[in-house]
Protein backbone atom coordinates (compact mmCIF):
# COMPACT_ATOMS: atom_id res chain seq x y z
CA UNK A 1 0.00 0.00 0.00
CA UNK A 2 1.22 3.21 -0.79
CA UNK A 3 2.06 5.81 1.77
CA UNK A 4 0.54 9.16 1.49
CA UNK A 5 2.10 12.07 -0.21
CA UNK A 6 3.58 14.79 2.10
CA UNK A 7 3.66 17.46 -0.06
CA UNK A 8 5.73 20.76 1.01
CA UNK A 9 5.75 22.78 -2.15
CA UNK A 10 7.69 26.02 -2.85
CA UNK A 11 7.29 28.30 -6.39
CA UNK A 12 8.98 31.13 -7.20
CA UNK A 13 7.74 33.43 -9.70
CA UNK A 14 10.40 35.11 -11.48
CA UNK A 15 10.51 37.77 -14.44
CA UNK A 16 12.65 37.35 -16.86
CA UNK A 17 12.44 39.52 -19.84
CA UNK A 18 14.02 38.30 -22.78
CA UNK A 19 13.58 40.96 -26.07
CA UNK A 20 11.61 43.28 -27.20
CA UNK A 21 9.69 43.61 -30.28
CA UNK A 22 11.32 46.06 -32.32
CA UNK A 23 11.91 48.84 -29.31
CA UNK A 24 15.83 49.07 -28.79
CA UNK A 25 16.27 50.82 -31.71
CA UNK A 26 12.71 52.28 -32.56
CA UNK A 27 12.37 55.86 -32.91
CA UNK A 28 9.30 56.69 -33.18
CA UNK A 29 7.61 59.28 -36.28
CA UNK A 30 6.28 62.81 -35.73
CA UNK A 31 2.25 62.72 -34.43
CA UNK A 32 3.32 59.11 -31.92
CA UNK A 33 3.30 59.03 -28.71
CA UNK A 34 7.09 59.47 -27.95
CA UNK A 35 10.03 60.01 -29.09
CA UNK A 36 13.20 57.68 -28.15
CA UNK A 37 14.49 53.67 -27.88
CA UNK A 38 13.48 51.81 -25.05
CA UNK A 39 13.75 52.72 -21.48
CA UNK A 40 13.36 49.92 -19.33
CA UNK A 41 12.75 52.36 -16.22
CA UNK A 42 9.62 52.90 -18.16
CA UNK A 43 8.76 49.23 -18.53
CA UNK A 44 7.12 48.47 -15.42
CA UNK A 45 5.52 45.06 -15.21
CA UNK A 46 5.32 43.79 -11.85
CA UNK A 47 2.62 41.30 -9.72
CA UNK A 48 0.24 43.65 -7.81
CA UNK A 49 -1.66 40.35 -6.07
CA UNK A 50 -0.94 37.25 -4.92
CA UNK A 51 -4.38 34.98 -3.54
CA UNK A 52 -3.97 31.33 -2.13
CA UNK A 53 -7.27 30.02 -3.18
CA UNK A 54 -6.24 27.00 -0.59
CA UNK A 55 -4.77 27.35 2.85
CA UNK A 56 -0.94 28.37 2.31
CA UNK A 57 1.32 31.62 1.99
CA UNK A 58 2.31 33.74 -0.89
CA UNK A 59 4.45 36.63 -0.59
CA UNK A 60 5.44 38.85 -3.29
CA UNK A 61 9.21 40.47 -3.20
CA UNK A 62 8.72 43.30 -1.83
CA UNK A 63 11.91 44.84 -3.41
CA UNK A 64 10.88 44.78 -7.28
CA UNK A 65 7.31 43.16 -7.29
CA UNK A 66 9.08 40.15 -9.79
CA UNK A 67 8.77 37.56 -7.85
CA UNK A 68 5.88 35.43 -5.73
CA UNK A 69 7.09 32.70 -3.46
CA UNK A 70 4.11 30.51 -2.54
CA UNK A 71 4.15 27.80 -0.19
CA UNK A 72 0.55 25.69 -0.31
CA UNK A 73 -0.49 23.51 2.80
CA UNK A 74 0.91 19.65 2.45
CA UNK A 75 -1.39 18.11 0.15
CA UNK A 76 -1.19 14.29 1.59
CA UNK A 77 -4.35 12.53 -0.56
CA UNK A 78 -5.20 11.57 -4.49
CA UNK A 79 -7.26 14.80 -5.37
CA UNK A 80 -5.97 17.49 -3.53
CA UNK A 81 -5.54 20.27 -5.32
CA UNK A 82 -3.09 23.91 -4.30
CA UNK A 83 -4.24 26.91 -6.06
CA UNK A 84 -2.72 30.20 -6.50
CA UNK A 85 -4.41 32.94 -8.68
CA UNK A 86 -2.09 36.09 -9.09
CA UNK A 87 -2.08 39.39 -10.97
CA UNK A 88 0.16 41.14 -13.33
CA UNK A 89 0.03 44.76 -14.15
CA UNK A 90 1.66 46.25 -16.83
CA UNK A 91 2.47 50.08 -15.47
CA UNK A 92 4.03 51.49 -18.48
CA UNK A 93 2.15 53.92 -20.75
CA UNK A 94 5.02 53.58 -23.57
CA UNK A 95 4.89 49.78 -23.83
CA UNK A 96 2.85 46.74 -23.96
CA UNK A 97 4.07 43.25 -23.38
CA UNK A 98 3.85 39.73 -24.93
CA UNK A 99 4.02 37.78 -21.99
CA UNK A 100 4.63 33.47 -21.43
CA UNK A 101 5.05 31.58 -18.20
CA UNK A 102 7.10 28.80 -18.27
CA UNK A 103 7.60 26.66 -15.34
CA UNK A 104 10.33 23.87 -13.71
CA UNK A 105 11.66 21.81 -11.16
CA UNK A 106 13.96 19.51 -9.88
CA UNK A 107 13.17 15.63 -9.91
CA UNK A 108 10.67 13.56 -11.86
CA UNK A 109 7.44 13.89 -10.48
CA UNK A 110 5.29 14.22 -13.55
CA UNK A 111 2.86 11.21 -12.67
CA UNK A 112 1.84 11.94 -9.57
CA UNK A 113 1.42 15.25 -10.34
CA UNK A 114 -1.19 17.85 -12.86
CA UNK A 115 0.27 20.86 -12.80
CA UNK A 116 -1.84 23.61 -15.01
CA UNK A 117 -2.22 27.03 -15.88
CA UNK A 118 -5.57 29.29 -16.83
CA UNK A 119 -4.78 32.24 -17.99
CA UNK A 120 -1.50 32.14 -19.67
CA UNK A 121 -1.99 28.87 -21.39
CA UNK A 122 1.53 26.88 -22.55
CA UNK A 123 3.34 28.36 -25.42
CA UNK A 124 1.60 31.25 -25.62
CA UNK A 125 2.06 34.66 -25.57
CA UNK A 126 -0.39 36.56 -23.68
CA UNK A 127 -0.68 40.12 -24.70
CA UNK A 128 -0.60 42.85 -21.24
CA UNK A 129 -2.03 46.34 -22.13
CA UNK A 130 0.28 49.35 -21.08
CA UNK A 131 -2.26 50.45 -18.22
CA UNK A 132 -3.83 46.63 -17.89
CA UNK A 133 -3.60 44.10 -15.70
CA UNK A 134 -3.79 40.34 -16.48
CA UNK A 135 -4.98 37.60 -14.28
CA UNK A 136 -3.77 34.16 -13.80
CA UNK A 137 -4.07 31.08 -12.13
CA UNK A 138 -1.95 27.88 -10.94
CA UNK A 139 -3.29 24.62 -10.11
CA UNK A 140 -1.15 21.93 -8.75
CA UNK A 141 -3.50 18.56 -8.20
CA UNK A 142 -2.32 15.34 -6.92
CA UNK A 143 -3.03 12.46 -9.30
CA UNK A 144 -1.11 9.33 -7.59
CA UNK A 145 0.37 8.81 -4.55
CA UNK A 146 4.25 8.40 -4.21
CA UNK A 147 5.99 5.88 -1.99
CA UNK A 148 8.31 8.75 -0.67
CA UNK A 149 7.12 12.13 0.75
CA UNK A 150 7.94 14.56 -2.17
CA UNK A 151 9.77 17.90 -1.13
CA UNK A 152 9.00 20.21 -4.48
CA UNK A 153 10.16 23.61 -5.65
CA UNK A 154 8.55 25.05 -8.61
CA UNK A 155 9.76 28.23 -10.52
CA UNK A 156 7.51 29.99 -12.65
CA UNK A 157 9.71 32.90 -14.95
CA UNK A 158 7.57 35.42 -17.30
CA UNK A 159 9.25 35.95 -20.71
CA UNK A 160 8.46 39.12 -21.70
CA UNK A 161 8.92 40.60 -24.78
CA UNK A 162 7.91 44.96 -24.55
CA UNK A 163 5.73 45.87 -27.54
CA UNK A 164 6.31 49.46 -28.98
CA UNK A 165 2.84 51.65 -29.01
CA UNK A 166 1.46 54.25 -31.11
CA UNK A 167 0.18 56.51 -28.34
CA UNK A 168 0.09 56.90 -25.14
CA UNK A 169 -1.71 54.00 -22.57
CA UNK A 170 -3.63 55.44 -20.20
CA UNK A 171 -6.19 53.36 -17.78
CA UNK A 172 -10.19 53.40 -17.47
CA UNK A 173 -10.37 55.75 -15.44
CA UNK A 174 -8.05 58.34 -17.62
CA UNK A 175 -9.09 57.73 -21.16
CA UNK A 176 -11.93 59.92 -22.77
CA UNK A 177 -14.17 56.75 -23.90
CA UNK A 178 -15.93 58.62 -26.45
CA UNK A 179 -12.87 58.18 -28.60
CA UNK A 180 -10.52 56.22 -27.38
CA UNK A 181 -10.21 52.62 -25.91
CA UNK A 182 -6.92 50.45 -24.70
CA UNK A 183 -7.72 47.81 -26.98
CA UNK A 184 -7.89 49.76 -30.00
CA UNK A 185 -11.62 49.65 -30.63
CA UNK A 186 -12.46 53.23 -32.06
CA UNK A 187 -16.14 53.96 -29.97
CA UNK A 188 -16.43 57.48 -31.58
CA UNK A 189 -19.68 56.84 -33.81
CA UNK A 190 -21.35 54.24 -31.40
CA UNK A 191 -24.02 56.50 -30.04
CA UNK A 192 -25.08 58.06 -34.12
CA UNK A 193 -27.60 55.41 -34.67
CA UNK A 194 -30.53 55.19 -32.95
CA UNK A 195 -32.78 54.15 -35.15
CA UNK A 196 -34.09 50.39 -36.46
CA UNK A 197 -33.68 47.07 -35.23
CA UNK A 198 -31.23 45.53 -32.84
CA UNK A 199 -30.05 42.28 -34.24
CA UNK A 200 -28.16 39.23 -32.18
CA UNK A 201 -25.06 37.20 -34.01
CA UNK A 202 -25.20 33.16 -34.01
CA UNK A 203 -26.14 31.73 -30.80
CA UNK A 204 -22.68 30.36 -30.03
CA UNK A 205 -20.57 33.92 -30.43
CA UNK A 206 -23.68 35.18 -28.46
CA UNK A 207 -22.26 32.64 -25.64
CA UNK A 208 -18.72 33.79 -25.89
CA UNK A 209 -19.29 37.33 -25.94
CA UNK A 210 -21.08 36.67 -22.65
CA UNK A 211 -18.10 34.59 -21.47
CA UNK A 212 -15.31 37.58 -22.28
CA UNK A 213 -17.12 39.95 -20.83
CA UNK A 214 -17.47 38.30 -17.62
CA UNK A 215 -13.93 37.42 -17.81
CA UNK A 216 -12.71 40.82 -18.50
CA UNK A 217 -15.10 42.54 -15.71
CA UNK A 218 -13.41 39.74 -13.22
CA UNK A 219 -9.84 41.02 -14.14
CA UNK A 220 -8.34 39.06 -17.17
CA UNK A 221 -6.69 41.73 -19.87
CA UNK A 222 -8.71 41.87 -23.28
CA UNK A 223 -5.82 39.72 -25.09
CA UNK A 224 -6.12 36.85 -22.76
CA UNK A 225 -9.51 36.73 -23.17
CA UNK A 226 -9.91 37.02 -26.62
CA UNK A 227 -7.36 33.69 -26.89
CA UNK A 228 -10.46 31.28 -25.53
CA UNK A 229 -13.37 29.80 -27.63
CA UNK A 230 -16.61 28.52 -27.05
CA UNK A 231 -15.26 25.29 -25.67
CA UNK A 232 -12.64 26.44 -23.69
CA UNK A 233 -13.95 27.26 -20.37
CA UNK A 234 -17.10 26.78 -18.40
CA UNK A 235 -18.40 30.08 -16.85
CA UNK A 236 -18.89 30.55 -13.09
CA UNK A 237 -19.38 34.08 -12.75
CA UNK A 238 -22.71 34.45 -14.27
CA UNK A 239 -25.29 34.49 -12.31
CA UNK A 240 -28.05 36.47 -13.99
CA UNK A 241 -28.73 38.37 -17.13
CA UNK A 242 -30.98 41.39 -16.83
CA UNK A 243 -32.38 44.32 -18.82
CA UNK A 244 -31.42 47.91 -18.19
CA UNK A 245 -33.51 50.50 -18.34
CA UNK A 246 -30.82 53.24 -18.67
CA UNK A 247 -27.73 53.13 -20.87
CA UNK A 248 -24.44 51.96 -20.07
CA UNK A 249 -21.59 54.55 -19.21
CA UNK A 250 -19.11 55.56 -21.90
CA UNK A 251 -16.59 53.86 -19.54
CA UNK A 252 -18.59 50.43 -19.13
CA UNK A 253 -18.92 50.76 -23.66
CA UNK A 254 -15.60 51.17 -23.46
CA UNK A 255 -14.49 48.30 -21.28
CA UNK A 256 -16.91 45.39 -22.54
CA UNK A 257 -17.98 46.89 -25.91
CA UNK A 258 -21.38 45.54 -27.60
CA UNK A 259 -23.19 42.08 -27.80
CA UNK A 260 -25.01 42.60 -31.06
CA UNK A 261 -22.62 43.53 -33.88
CA UNK A 262 -22.36 46.62 -35.97
CA UNK A 263 -20.46 46.67 -39.31
CA UNK A 264 -17.36 48.11 -37.29
CA UNK A 265 -17.51 46.27 -34.92
CA UNK A 266 -13.87 44.31 -34.24
CA UNK A 267 -15.46 42.18 -32.26
CA UNK A 268 -18.03 40.04 -34.35
CA UNK A 269 -17.16 36.67 -35.31
CA UNK A 270 -19.93 34.25 -37.24
CA UNK A 271 -19.95 30.05 -36.97
CA UNK A 272 -17.40 29.23 -39.55
CA UNK A 273 -14.55 32.06 -37.67
CA UNK A 274 -14.99 34.56 -40.31
CA UNK A 275 -17.55 36.94 -40.32
CA UNK A 276 -19.54 35.42 -43.48
CA UNK A 277 -22.28 34.42 -41.81
CA UNK A 278 -21.93 37.25 -39.15
CA UNK A 279 -25.84 39.32 -38.46
CA UNK A 280 -25.30 43.11 -38.33
CA UNK A 281 -27.48 45.04 -36.12
CA UNK A 282 -28.78 48.22 -36.95
CA UNK A 283 -28.28 49.70 -33.87
CA UNK A 284 -25.49 48.54 -31.28
CA UNK A 285 -26.88 46.10 -28.32
CA UNK A 286 -24.33 46.55 -24.94
CA UNK A 287 -23.97 44.67 -22.61
CA UNK A 288 -21.38 44.76 -19.41
CA UNK A 289 -21.29 43.26 -15.72
CA UNK A 290 -21.43 44.09 -12.29
CA UNK A 291 -21.38 41.49 -9.21
CA UNK A 292 -22.62 38.52 -11.26
CA UNK A 293 -24.78 39.92 -13.13
CA UNK A 294 -24.57 40.49 -17.03
CA UNK A 295 -27.11 43.82 -17.88
CA UNK A 296 -27.97 44.45 -21.77
CA UNK A 297 -29.34 46.98 -22.95
CA UNK A 298 -30.45 48.78 -26.54
CA UNK A 299 -32.11 52.21 -27.63
CA UNK A 300 -34.63 49.12 -29.45
CA UNK A 301 -36.11 47.33 -26.75
CA UNK A 302 -36.83 44.29 -28.65
CA UNK A 303 -34.14 42.15 -29.78
CA UNK A 304 -34.19 40.05 -32.79
CA UNK A 305 -32.55 36.41 -32.31
CA UNK A 306 -30.10 34.90 -34.73
CA UNK A 307 -31.87 31.81 -36.79
CA UNK A 308 -29.10 29.54 -35.96
CA UNK A 309 -29.33 30.66 -31.70
CA UNK A 310 -28.36 27.66 -30.52
CA UNK A 311 -25.96 27.14 -27.56
CA UNK A 312 -26.43 30.79 -26.96
CA UNK A 313 -26.58 30.15 -22.77
CA UNK A 314 -24.60 26.49 -22.70
CA UNK A 315 -21.84 26.52 -19.95
CA UNK A 316 -23.12 29.42 -17.81
CA UNK A 317 -23.09 26.95 -14.86
CA UNK A 318 -24.39 29.54 -12.26
CA UNK A 319 -26.96 31.34 -14.38
CA UNK A 320 -29.91 31.19 -12.77
CA UNK A 321 -31.85 34.20 -13.84
CA UNK A 322 -32.71 34.98 -17.82
CA UNK A 323 -35.46 37.50 -17.18
CA UNK A 324 -33.88 39.61 -19.67
CA UNK A 325 -35.17 37.12 -22.63
CA UNK A 326 -38.65 38.98 -22.72
CA UNK A 327 -36.65 41.39 -24.66
CA UNK A 328 -36.03 38.78 -26.89
CA UNK A 329 -37.74 38.02 -30.55
CA UNK A 330 -37.74 34.56 -31.54
CA UNK A 331 -39.43 34.56 -34.62
CA UNK A 332 -36.57 34.39 -36.52
CA UNK A 333 -34.71 31.49 -34.55
CA UNK A 334 -34.68 28.34 -36.55
CA UNK A 335 -32.45 26.22 -33.93
CA UNK A 336 -32.46 26.92 -30.22
CA UNK A 337 -30.57 23.00 -29.51
CA UNK A 338 -28.59 23.36 -26.19
CA UNK A 339 -29.89 26.75 -25.61
CA UNK A 340 -29.70 26.49 -21.98
CA UNK A 341 -27.91 23.20 -21.22
CA UNK A 342 -25.70 22.91 -18.19
CA UNK A 343 -27.87 26.23 -16.02
CA UNK A 344 -29.44 26.56 -13.03
CA UNK A 345 -32.49 28.20 -14.51
CA UNK A 346 -35.25 28.08 -12.26
CA UNK A 347 -37.62 30.28 -14.09
CA UNK A 348 -38.59 29.99 -17.92
CA UNK A 349 -41.53 32.55 -17.61
CA UNK A 350 -39.76 34.80 -19.60
CA UNK A 351 -39.65 33.03 -22.77
CA UNK A 352 -43.03 30.89 -22.33
CA UNK A 353 -44.83 33.30 -24.85
CA UNK A 354 -41.96 33.25 -27.47
CA UNK A 355 -43.19 33.13 -30.91
CA UNK A 356 -41.50 29.86 -31.94
CA UNK A 357 -42.97 28.75 -34.93
CA UNK A 358 -40.20 29.37 -37.27
CA UNK A 359 -37.93 26.70 -34.94
CA UNK A 360 -37.72 23.68 -37.43
CA UNK A 361 -38.73 20.19 -35.93
CA UNK A 362 -36.79 18.68 -39.37
CA UNK A 363 -33.54 20.49 -39.67
CA UNK A 364 -32.54 21.05 -43.46
CA UNK A 365 -30.55 17.74 -44.77
CA UNK A 366 -27.39 19.12 -45.69
CA UNK A 367 -27.30 22.02 -43.00
CA UNK A 368 -24.13 21.64 -40.61
CA UNK A 369 -27.02 21.42 -37.80
CA UNK A 370 -28.45 18.31 -39.09
CA UNK A 371 -26.51 15.82 -36.41
CA UNK A 372 -30.34 15.51 -35.15
CA UNK A 373 -33.64 15.97 -36.58
CA UNK A 374 -34.63 18.90 -34.07
CA UNK A 375 -34.55 22.48 -33.11
CA UNK A 376 -35.14 21.75 -29.80
CA UNK A 377 -32.93 18.86 -29.15
CA UNK A 378 -31.41 19.00 -25.44
CA UNK A 379 -32.79 22.46 -25.48
CA UNK A 380 -33.13 22.25 -21.70
CA UNK A 381 -30.49 19.40 -21.37
CA UNK A 382 -29.16 19.43 -17.67
CA UNK A 383 -30.62 22.30 -16.58
CA UNK A 384 -31.24 22.27 -12.19
CA UNK A 385 -34.35 20.18 -11.33
CA UNK A 386 -35.40 19.28 -15.17
CA UNK A 387 -36.99 22.93 -15.27
CA UNK A 388 -37.98 24.07 -18.92
CA UNK A 389 -40.57 26.74 -20.32
CA UNK A 390 -43.91 26.12 -21.04
CA UNK A 391 -44.60 27.10 -24.32
CA UNK A 392 -48.19 28.79 -25.14
CA UNK A 393 -47.57 28.92 -29.17
CA UNK A 394 -46.92 25.14 -29.44
CA UNK A 395 -47.82 22.40 -27.73
CA UNK A 396 -45.58 19.50 -26.82
CA UNK A 397 -43.78 17.12 -24.37
CA UNK A 398 -40.32 17.82 -22.73
CA UNK A 399 -38.78 14.45 -22.14
CA UNK A 400 -35.45 13.15 -19.53
CA UNK A 401 -32.58 14.83 -21.75
CA UNK A 402 -34.81 18.15 -22.17
CA UNK A 403 -35.95 17.87 -25.57
CA UNK A 404 -39.21 19.11 -26.58
CA UNK A 405 -40.97 17.75 -28.89
CA UNK A 406 -43.89 19.47 -30.98
CA UNK A 407 -47.14 17.52 -30.97
CA UNK A 408 -49.11 16.78 -34.25
CA UNK A 409 -50.93 19.54 -35.26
Amino acid sequence: MKNKLQLGIIIVFAFLIVGYASVTTNVFTSGEARVGAFDPNNFELTFTSATPETNGSAVIDSVNGRTITYQPVTLSSIGDIASLSFVVTNNSTQFDADVEIQYTYSGNYDEYLNITKVGFPDNQLIRVYGKDSSIGELNIEVTETPAEPINLEITLSLSITAVSRVETAVSLNEMNPATSSRFGIDTSNVNLNTNGTAKLDIGESTNLRLKRIAALANGMSEAAVNTYTVNDYIDTYITSIEWSETAPTQAQKVKYGQLGMTASSPLGMGSDGTTNDLIITDVPIWAWYDNGTIYIWSSDSTIDMHPDSERMFQGLSNLTNVSVLSHFNATPAETLRYEFKGTKINDFSAIDNWNIITVKTSLISGNELNADNNGFYQMCNGVINNNHPNFTVKNGTWNSDGTFTVSNE
